[in-house]
């Protein structure tokens, strides 16, 4: 039947896009890898660590609520 070899090829088709969505979400996540190492470095060449930043934005919060600078998501850890 035509039915079943219908269905056998959508089958294919939304096996292939999966596919082609999970090599997306790979490289989704290797680019922000890369950025967040990019980042890691600038900040470092500006002398500038994670913990510097979490430290000035803890005593900032302490000091002056108002003046927070937040840290970008990327430094956020999970």
């Amino acid at each position: 039947g035509d039915a079943n070899d219908n269905g056998k090829e959508s089958f294919y088709k939304m096996e292939e896009n999966v596919e082609n969505l999970s090599k997306d979400v790979g490289n989704i996540s290797t680019s922000l890898g890369k950025l967040e190492s990019i980042m890691g470095l600038l900040m470092e060449k500006l002398g500038v660590s994670k913990e510097t930043l979490e430290d000035h934005e803890e005593e900032v919060r302490e000091e002056e609520p108002s003046r927070v600078i937040p840290v970008p998501p990327l430094f956020k850890v999970e």
